[in-house]
This record gives structure tokens, sequence and C-alpha cells, in this order.
């Protein structure tokens, strides 16, 4: 005869919530601080290489801007189809941005130039544009910075090159 333990619901309820701050906590560890953009593929880099600072985003700017985060994770991380990651969570693996737009850089002028002349549409363009590196990025980012200022004039959210290209004090 096996041996059962009956516990009442109020001392398994008391362990799930003594647990679940840890959890939570070793979930929130795993997410990177701060993600250095540094790669390979970004051998002709002219700007200093951003420092993303990922953690205050997650944390205290999608708590701010609560309605560009309605996606959480999937503000930014997509799918191969550009569709939000919506499932995806803090410890949860990424892959690196440069692993779908992996052309290197910006998209060459001659490449825009070829694109004008094909008569593509605004949309056929812009997935063109999106295989390189910097213009997903700089589409993205810029893209939700401008959306913020639109809200608040005052914010700090940079538009400019080199408000995130800086040279950080070592």
């Amino acid at each position: 005869m096996i041996n059962t333990i009956r516990l009442p619901l109020w001392k398994i309820i008391g362990c799930a919530l003594a647990i679940l701050p840890a959890a939570v906590g070793a979930a929130a560890a795993e997410m990177p601080e701060i993600i250095k953009m540094q790669n390979p593929a970004y051998s002709e880099h002219t700007k200093p290489l951003v420092e993303f600072p990922h953690k205050k985003h997650t944390a205290e700017f999608s708590s701010k801007q609560p309605e560009l985060f309605v996606n959480r994770c999937g503000a930014c991380h997509h799918d191969e189809d550009g569709q939000p990651l919506v499932d995806l969570k803090a410890g949860d693996p990424a892959d690196p941005c440069i692993g779908c737009h992996s052309e290197p850089g910006r998209i060459p002028g001659e490449v825009k130039k070829q694109m004008r002349e094909q008569n593509l549409s605004r949309e056929e363009r812009q997935v063109r544009e999106r295989e390189y590196h910097a213009e997903a990025l700089h589409d993205k980012c810029r893209g939700c910075h401008r959306k913020v200022r639109k809200k608040n004039r005052s914010t700090s959210a940079p538009t400019t090159c080199l408000k995130c290209h800086t040279i950080k004090d070592a």
C-alpha cells in the first residue's frame, strides 16, 4: 500500500507563492542587461557600436509606454514572417537580428536604384531593405523612438545617429 501525504490547500499555495519570486528572478537574471551590438558582420561599421539597454527597455520603458509593448517581447522580436513572438518571455533563447537580417550594413545605393527601376511597391522595397542588418535595426529602433517622441516631446528616446552610437567612457 502506498502512503500519500495530504497537505492542506493553504500550505500548497503558500509553497507555490514562496517559489514563484525565485523562479521569476531566475528568468529575469538570464535576460541581458546590455546587449553590445557586436558581430563580425559589422566589419564596415563606421560609428561606435550601440550598447542596447535591453533590460531597461523590457522593465522601465515597457511600463511607461505599455501601448508600444502590447506584444511584450514581440514588440521587437519576430518570426521569419515579421509576426511578433508574443509567447517569448524572459530567459527564452532569441535569435540575434543578424540571423535573418543577414546582409551587413545599409542597403547600397545601386540596389535602391535598381528597386526604383523595377517599380516595386513600397512594401516590397521595405522587405528587401530589411534584409540589410542596419536597415532593419534602424527601422525598428527609430520607428519606436519616433512613436514615443510623438506622444511625449520631452522624452530622451533618441532618433539621431550619435545618440545611440556613442563612445562609452571606460
